[in-house]
């Protein structure tokens, strides 16, 4: 996939025969051609075709089309951006030629915030909970007096997956760049309630301050 996101960004770089060993049928061809102008007008690193290195914003790049295949880690993400539907756009059609991509690890913080265009803004489900039967989004104030986390930290990722989901596992939290190391320090401080083996809900002790 890096062979052809760099085909696409400078094609008359290209070594010869990339393209053919790439073999992208029309619609994923497109597709990288969008997904590399977007990556290079969000000021995007594409390394030149033939390059022996793989650079962060490659990597991320790759990151993303591998959450977007899985749509039990994305299908709550909203599309943000040009650059994002351009990742959407790849990542379906590479899944309609075959190609699966192995998982990846998820982008962390600290990228995302220099980053904008990478940033995950998930789908309001309250405007639809009634036709479909969720529950709606809570954004109830906290316990303790405390205050919400600021929008993006990891700690504001958790509670939105919490509130969005009754039920929620790791794979979700890695999604969004929280390790195995920080849900656990989440869940000790309160912003998420394990019940089981890589299982977690939004903390009952929120929910009894909620009645009250």
């Amino acid at each position: 996939m890096i062979l052809l996101l760099r085909a696409m960004a400078a094609p008359g770089d290209a070594p010869a025969g990339s393209e053919r060993h790439a073999s992208p049928q029309p619609a994923l061809r497109e597709g990288f051609e969008l997904l590399a102008r977007e990556a290079i007008a969000n000021g995007l690193s594409i390394f030149a075709p033939g390059s022996a290195f793989v650079n962060d914003d490659e990597l991320a790049i790759l990151s993303r089309l591998t959450l977007f295949q899985r749509p039990s880690q994305s299908g709550e993400w909203e599309l943000a951006n040009d650059f994002q539907n351009a990742l959407k756009t790849c990542a379906d059609e590479l899944e309609n030629e075959g190609r699966r991509l192995p998982p990846r690890p998820p982008l962390l913080e600290d990228y995302t915030d220099r980053h904008a265009c990478f940033r995950i803004r998930y789908v309001d489900r309250a405007l639809s909970a009634k036709s479909r039967g969720d529950l709606p989004v809570r954004r109830q104030p906290l316990w303790d007096g405390q205050r919400e986390p600021e929008p993006g930290t990891l700690r504001a990722r958790a509670l939105e997956i919490v509130r969005r989901n009754p039920i929620s596992t790791t794979a979700q939290f890695l999604a969004v760049g929280i390790t195995h190391q920080y849900l656990s320090t989440l869940g000790k401080q309160g912003y998420v309630e394990k019940i089981g083996h890589g299982v977690y809900r939004y903390p009952s002790r929120l929910r009894k301050n909620e009645k009250d």
